[in-house]
């Protein structure tokens, strides 16, 4: 709500996508929330180890966002991400991505 609050279209992003999001895997008991991470963690390490398929899922999630109506699409794009979401955000500057602030 911040962000809209100060005028800015916000867009959070699933950079992990279908290798977390079996149901049986959801957080309910220590041994699925061992099983979370790891799927996760794999996840992260496939996209560190594959730039171009990292850098081609920023780059559509940029879009997508780009492309809902209440952004301006002739406005600036910035980033904030945390932990593996701040990496994501330093891969796309690299990228040379869209973005003008992270």
């Amino acid at each position: 709500p911040f962000l809209a609050r100060c005028g800015f279209a916000a867009l959070a992003v699933d950079m992990y996508g279908a290798d977390t999001s079996d149901p049986a895997t959801r957080i309910k008991t220590p041994e699925n929330a061992r099983t979370h991470f790891r799927m996760a963690f794999g996840a992260m390490n496939n996209l560190l180890r594959d730039h171009v398929l990292f850098r081609g899922l920023l780059r559509a999630w940029l879009a997508a966002g780009r492309a809902h109506p209440s952004a301006d699409i002739a406005g600036r794009a910035a980033a904030i991400g945390y932990c593996f979401g701040g990496m994501a955000m330093f891969e796309m500057v690299r990228a040379k991505g869209a973005v003008g602030a992270l």
